[in-house]
């Protein structure tokens, strides 16, 4: 067992040389260890790779232009699915905040909640060829969006970078891959946060390590924030991490519609359903997570949550006849599909339409489990 000590930041990797002696001689091998930081973990896969093209310009054109991207497929970023992406000419992605801040700083940074730093500097957009370029690889469910920017740097002359974000579809997972760099990050920071006040992993931050060819991959693991641990200062089952990032806050506040059981999309849908699914509170509608049919004369609830579905909450579908008792007794989960990262769950009705035409159907979610 190694120990490790408590103010080793996360994201940092430790190094080991690991020396063997025996009769037949001496054997030295190294080790490095990366530790994950609240769930992320980070790596190189590649110091040769290349870039996947960009094909179609999304008109970001300009010094510190921020421009929103409707994603082509759910983007899961560590717990949370997002149908959009703010996109700045500073070189990150902004699934929460929209800042055309330029002036890079280490991570996690205030002024940002959910984002990824492919190249956080002052860039430029403007001049001939230059923009942030899209395009898609592969096939559902596991496609690609490539977000590609070519950009100069404006506290290095001008000079031209090439780098590149991928998201994927089928897991909560954040790649950069870096073209020709005429400056290697020597004011750029590099690497992904959660939120404003929480965890983050950082790369390098004005260090001058960013080369052609280099692939990093920043991979959330399932299970952590929903896992064991997560801190949740007001248990009301919804985690501190979460509530920070929709709303700035750790803790519920009837003022700005964070607590578990507002609804700040006008939609009816409360807050704690919304992080069940795994949908953004300020977002109105359900994205398809919820629906109903019919099986066999049996009225039929399907519902899609992220999988693993967050710790400490319990679902139930139940059922009604007069919208004031409700019950689970009898109803049977007839199919449970996993698609990525979603599981999709469908619930029978115990009563046969033919004998209780009168029938209702609805999702709870219980914070405490019991």
């Amino acid at each position: 067992m190694i120990d490790i000590a408590p103010d080793l930041p996360e994201g940092a990797t430790i190094s080991l040389n690991l020396s063997v002696t025996s009769a037949q001689g001496s054997n030295t091998r190294s080790l490095s260890l990366p530790l994950s930081a609240a769930g992320w973990t980070k790596s190189v896969l590649s110091t040769s790779a290349t870039i996947t093209p960009g094909t179609t310009n999304i008109g970001n054109s300009g010094d510190d232009v921020v421009t929103s991207i409707t994603l082509p497929f759910t983007v899961i970023f560590r717990g949370t699915n997002y149908s959009t992406v703010r996109a700045s000419s500073n070189g990150n992605l902004q699934f929460t905040t929209n800042t055309n801040q330029f002036n890079n700083r280490t991570l996690p940074d205030s002024n940002l909640g959910a984002a990824a730093h492919a190249f956080w500097d002052d860039l430029t957009t403007t001049g001939d060829g230059r923009g942030i370029f899209t395009s898609i690889s592969g096939t559902a469910p596991n496609r690609i969006f490539n977000i590609e920017w070519r950009v100069g740097v404006l506290n290095a002359s001008n000079t031209s970078v090439n780098f590149q974000a991928r998201l994927f579809e089928s897991q909560s997972r954040v790649d950069f891959i870096y073209g020709t760099m005429g400056n290697r990050g020597n004011g750029a920071t590099v690497g992904v946060q959660d939120y404003a006040a929480g965890a983050a992993i950082q790369h390098s931050h004005n260090s001058g390590v960013i080369t052609q060819g280099l692939h990093l991959s920043f991979i959330y693991e399932s299970g952590t924030p929903m896992g064991p641990g997560r801190p949740d200062t007001d248990a009301d089952g919804l985690p501190d991490w979460w509530t920070v990032t929709h709303f700035g806050t750790r803790t519920g506040d009837a003022g700005n519609q964070s607590q578990a059981t507002d609804a700040p999309a006008g939609d009816g849908i409360p807050n704690l359903v919304k992080y069940a699914l795994g949908l953004d509170p300020s977002l109105g509608g359900d994205e398809g997570r919820l629906d109903h049919g019919i099986d066999t004369d049996h009225l039929t609830f399907t519902y899609t949550r992220p999988e693993p579905a967050p710790d400490g909450l319990l679902y139930r579908v139940e059922s009604s006849d007069d919208l004031v008792s409700w019950t689970t007794s009898g109803n049977t989960e007839i199919s449970s599909t996993l698609n990525g990262g979603l599981r999709t769950i469908t619930i029978r009705d115990a009563e046969s339409l033919g004998t209780a035409p009168r029938r209702f159907m609805r999702l709870t979610v219980d914070p405490t489990g019991e």
